[in-house]
């Protein structure tokens, strides 16, 4: 059902068939189908893409750099601290491991993510406004 919601480009579909799934083991059109749609979503700013995706591994088939930028966008789009404190209760409860990025990583990632949050905020603007 996910998959065929996400062929119907609903959002957070894609994120959804892809959470229980070993990618490698899909068929490779799929692969390439599904972390488009995967992209697409997030770049859209769904949340629960991003979420999903940087909180992901690499068995997505998105980059280490792509996935900073997801978090980066996630915890740019929530309230004021809301964001920030769920990355910090990730962490330290060893959920999410990431390495610290070199400069140029983070120096993508943050572009990346203004790009999303740009994208999204223009989204969720009333008509009008």
């Amino acid at each position: 059902m996910a998959l065929k919601a996400m062929r119907g480009n609903i959002p957070g579909a894609a994120a959804a068939y892809a959470g229980g799934r070993n990618l490698g083991q899909l068929d490779p059109a799929l692969q390439t189908e599904l972390q488009s749609a995967i992209r697409d979503d997030a770049q859209a700013g769904d949340m629960q893409t991003l979420f999903s995706s940087f909180s992901s591994d690499e068995k997505w088939g998105l980059g280490y750099t792509e996935r900073l930028g997801h978090m980066a966008a996630w915890i740019a789009l929530q309230p004021p601290g809301h964001g920030q404190a769920v990355i910090e209760g990730q962490v330290q409860s060893g959920r999410l491991k990431m390495k610290p990025p070199s400069a140029t990583e983070l120096a993508d990632a943050m572009l990346l993510a203004q790009k999303i949050y740009e994208t999204a905020g223009k989204a969720r603007k009333p008509s009008g406004a």
